[in-house]
């Protein structure tokens, strides 16, 4: 697939070559090329001390970002490897970081930078590049060395290294024992293929403003669908350079080399962490539910309501402020309560501390999608119709004037594909327009303007079928202006 690196990535991409790789990290990585169809994919490989090929050593494959991408055979050791070569003593392993070249990719992915944000598109089928094509033959030429451990292989990545991660896992779905994921992405159902075999460490900056966070919690999403509970650490505040963060975490390495293809548990090495890696935003519990917006919940409530409007949904709701933030900006007394990955029953637990409690004029309530893809479970259209109502009626006691919305089209869900939810949409917005022209309130209508000839989103208002990209947006508040 063709591909484009947007002005900005390129920008990033420039200052990350710019940093030094350490003399220890180049004394330590072994500067080898390996030949691939005409040209050389070069790459260094860091040997344990008093390296002894009797003996079985574990195989970790580092993939770089797209700032690293050359021919020096230098710059992909720019990120981790200082703390490779740190860590080799207590975890000995035969650790590779290629290079990809310059003009190539890890992955198969198209890239477009939009007006806010960079968009990300992941084939279902993907068509491996040169770069992914050597570097898979180089993985397997090396698994053939008789000091390899089959039951030890490790995979990681940043950014662009991060959606070869997630590639790489498809292709190869019974190789690794683990993986670690930083500010990367892919295409979420691909999970299905590895999401039994390989535990994942996914790692992202909150405010990343290369690679979306949504990009992860996507993955993290389709992965719970399949069975596999990710440990996924989310940084707030911090933007694309996670990778900082991600190799600060105290048990990086024990948790990497603490599995084993063989067992599936920890080897021979200090305990995994084995604490709830649940995303918050999937929790039922209190703190998840009602601590989010807290701080900012009661500052409002000492301010002027009169005509604040609170917009209730999830990561379509969300991501509207980052995404087209002049809007809000335009208009400060909208406020934005949208939880990425929630379904209707999550938001009525929190609809008093989120709406009721800050005596808005209106709420804007647009949910339902995550229900229809079963993020907390299978749930009827019935009990979806019923969960939003109830939140409309308790608006209605509170004197708070309902917008109820319609949900937008989707014809298949990138993380659990296959539920043809665009019947289902309909049928829900029929009920939800039906209520509202008999209940007296405000239905916005964005499906019909924003559906393509499946009913699914028209392409040129989405970056993956579900989520708004910019024009998206510009759609959905050309509407919502009309309405309100």
């Amino acid at each position: 697939m063709k591909y484009y690196i947007s002005l900005l990535l390129c920008i990033i991409t420039l200052q990350i070559s710019a940093q030094q790789v350490s003399s220890e990290a180049l004394k330590a990585f072994e500067a080898k090329t390996y030949s691939y169809k005409g040209k050389e994919l070069p790459y260094r490989i860091l040997y344990p001390e008093n390296f002894d090929t009797s003996k079985k050593y574990p195989l970790h494959l580092f993939l770089h970002g797209a700032g690293e991408r050359g021919s020096d055979n230098q710059a992909q050791l720019v990120h981790g490897s200082d703390l490779f070569v740190k860590m080799n003593e207590q975890y000995p392993a035969v650790v590779i970081f290629p290079q990809c070249p310059k003009g190539d990719y890890w992955a198969d992915v198209e890239v477009t930078r939009g007006e806010n944000q960079n968009v990300f598109k992941y084939p279902a089928s993907p068509t491996p590049t040169w770069a992914m094509q050597a570097v898979t033959t180089l993985l397997e030429e090396t698994l053939e060395e008789s000091y390899i451990d089959h039951n030890r292989i490790y995979l990681g990545g940043l950014s662009m290294g991060g959606m070869g991660t997630y590639e790489l896992l498809a292709s190869k779905p019974d190789t690794f024992a683990a993986a670690t994921a930083i500010c990367g992405g892919g295409y979420p159902a691909n999970t299905a293929r590895w999401a039994q075999q390989t535990p994942v460490w996914i790692f992202h900056g909150e405010v990343d403003a290369v690679v979306p966070v949504i990009y992860s919690q996507l993955m993290v999403e389709s992965l719970l669908q399949n069975g596999q509970t990710p440990r996924f650490s989310l940084y707030p505040n911090v933007n694309h350079d996670s990778w900082t963060n991600a190799f600060n975490e105290p048990d990086f390495f024990s948790w990497v080399y603490g599995h084993t293809k063989e067992t599936g548990d920890p080897a021979d090495t200090p305990e995994v962490i084995t604490e709830d890696c649940t995303p918050e935003w999937l929790k039922f519990s209190e703190s998840s539910l009602l601590t989010k917006f807290e701080k900012d919940n009661e500052r409002l409530k000492t301010t002027n309501n009169s005509q604040r409007i609170v917009f209730m949904g999830d990561s379509i709701t969300e991501g509207w402020s980052s995404t087209s933030p002049e809007f809000w900006e335009e208009n400060p007394h909208y406020i934005n309560r949208g939880v990425g990955g929630q379904t209707t029953s999550q938001m009525l637990l929190r609809f008093r501390k989120d709406v009721i409690n800050l005596t808005p004029k209106k709420v804007v309530i647009l949910a339902g999608t995550n229900d229809i893809a079963g993020n907390t479970g299978i749930t009827s259209n019935q009990t979806i119709y019923d969960n939003i109502i109830t939140m409309a009626e308790l608006a209605t006691v509170h004197n708070i004037d309902v917008v109820l919305s319609s949900i937008l089209p989707v014809y298949d869900y990138p993380w659990k594909t296959g539920l043809q939810p665009a019947t289902k949409i309909t049928e829900l917005n029929t009920l939800l327009k039906d209520y509202a022209l008999k209940n007296g309130h405000t239905y916005i209508d964005y499906h019909s303007v924003m559906r393509d000839a499946q009913n699914g989103m028209q392409s040129l208002l989405t970056y993956d079928g579900v989520h708004c990209n910019k024009a998206g947006y510009e759609v959905m508040e050309k509407v919502l202006s009309s309405a309100l």
